[in-house]
């Protein structure tokens, strides 16, 4: 609330603090204040297609309903020239860029950039494939300048890569002149434009490919001279179907079967009781537990007529903050639906919130942004996942997900059809008790949760990518 009175009180002074507009609606939307979001988002979208010199937070941009694609990239290509042109410029002459190490014996160096290596929703997708990458192939190093938060998650990171370096306290570009003294082939930037991004690094150049995967969903953009600031972008059939090759900057390496890693290990709780959890006996649970900025008015309406329509249900939602429960209970109640039928649960370890997964029926997804590392959850506890479908990166992951554990069913394409499932479904009990088997019996058998099938295939992306370096090198130097 203080954020928001601070940004409101800046644009009053000064209308033209383009940032401070779109921090302004993103604060809005973690907290589910619609009034005037629909004027502000088309504002914010002239601004990104008619005034380059906006700063718009790219990932603040994504969450926005409305926006495109193609305005996404657009962004994302403001946000590099605007932040990053300076630090390019003077970087020219300063690293070694010739990179010619052309020794076939030699492993190949995979390079992974975050600020989240730590106890984060990174870390519960990353950490067995970290373990599970071939040694005798690949040499993985971690880049980390987020903070050590001495957990078990950052522990067992720490022990899986073979190297790890803390760079912390770096400049970007002592950081990229770490980065290249460790001769890296490739750069995995997997945090992007998200909190306490440092990409300017990878913009730097410190290694021969730069890769944009997982932190941030969608296109990078490119530099002030033109070119991607990342060579590729880790996707899949699904999210970046060929028809949306113009709305990325990067070169499309998809792999096989979801662009989404797992971690099977994971620890899980014990099993809280229903009315632990504020739910009640007999009642069909609905839930999402989702941030709530992912919450658009939209995705809210379509709820609220599935609970009217389904007499006995509650929506169990994630209780972020305070102001966003207010909020929706207020618009719930403007919606006929009373306060009982909204359940707040609160945060607590990751262990804790998958075991209380056992008490959900239906996992109602949000659209334009939908849930990722909480639909792998919702998927591994066997909560079936509804989702809706989009046209941008961050619309289409869930879908993605859910079509590598084969359950299409359960991937909609319109908020109607979505909203006229959720209904089926929850008054038709044995049709929803074929979907949880289907999804139990595909758990261990189908891609998305084997991680070694999915350590193999990121491989081949990562040795493609590096024998077309050297071939293209090897032309250049002949």
């Amino acid at each position: 609330d203080l954020a928001i009175a601070s940004y409101q009180k800046a644009l009053a002074l000064n209308p033209k603090l383009y940032h401070a507009k779109a921090h302004l609606v993103h604060q809005k939307q973690h907290i589910c204040d619609w009034t005037g979001l629909e004027n502000d988002i088309t504002v914010i979208r002239q601004w990104v297609n008619n005034v380059p010199e906006a700063q718009i937070s790219p990932f603040a941009f994504l969450a926005m309903p409305g926006t495109t694609a193609e305005e996404q990239k657009l962004c994302a290509s403001n946000w590099v020239r605007n932040r990053y042109a300076g630090l390019i410029a003077g970087s020219l002459t300063t690293l070694d860029t010739d990179f010619h190490r052309h020794d076939d014996n030699r492993k190949i160096k995979i390079g992974y950039l975050s600020a989240d290596f730590r106890l984060h929703p990174l870390a519960f997708l990353i950490s067995e494939l970290i373990e599970l990458h071939d040694r005798n192939q690949f040499e993985i190093v971690a880049f980390s300048y987020g903070v050590n938060d001495k957990t078990a998650a950052r522990a067992r990171l720490e022990k899986a890569f073979d190297q790890f370096h803390d760079i912390r306290q770096l400049s970007e570009m002592e950081a990229a002149q770490k980065i290249n003294a460790c001769q890296i082939d490739i750069l995995v930037d997997l945090t992007g434009f998200t909190q306490t991004s440092r990409s300017g690094i990878a913009a730097l150049r410190p290694a021969p490919i730069n890769v944009n995967w997982l932190g941030f969903a969608g296109s990078m953009g490119v530099t002030p001279s033109g070119k991607p600031l990342f060579d590729y972008i880790l996707t899949d059939n699904f999210i970046s179907p060929p028809q949306s090759i113009p709305h990325y900057a990067e070169k499309l390496a998809l792999l096989p079967h979801c662009y989404q890693p797992n971690d099977r290990e994971r620890p899980i709780g014990k099993t809280p009781l229903r009315q632990d959890c504020g739910l009640p006996e007999g009642a069909f649970v609905f839930c999402c537990f989702n941030q709530t900025f992912k919450i658009t008015p939209a995705v809210f309406a379509a709820w609220m007529r599935i609970l009217k329509a389904t007499p006995n249900s509650v929506l169990l939602l994630l209780d972020c903050n305070s102001w966003a429960k207010q909020n929706l209970i207020r618009e719930a109640a403007l919606q006929g639906i009373v306060e009982e039928r909204l359940v707040f649960a609160p945060r607590v370890s990751i262990a804790d919130h998958l075991a209380r997964h056992v008490h959900a029926d239906l996992f109602l997804d949000t659209l334009p942004y939908n849930a990722h590392t909480t639909c792998s959850d919702a998927l591994w506890m066997g909560v079936p996942v509804l989702t809706c479908v989009g046209e941008t990166f961050a619309a289409r992951v869930a879908g993605s997900l859910l079509n590598a554990i084969n359950l299409t069913e359960l991937i909609t394409y319109s908020l109607q059809e979505y909203e006229n499932t959720a209904i089926t479904l929850a008054k038709t009990p044995n049709l929803l008790l074929q979907i949880k088997q289907k999804l139990q019996a595909n758990k261990m058998t189908s891609p998305l949760f084997d991680t070694k099938l999915f350590a193999r295939s990121i491989e081949a992306a990562y040795q493609s990518m590096h024998l077309q370096y050297l071939s293209k090198e090897l032309r250049t130097t002949l």
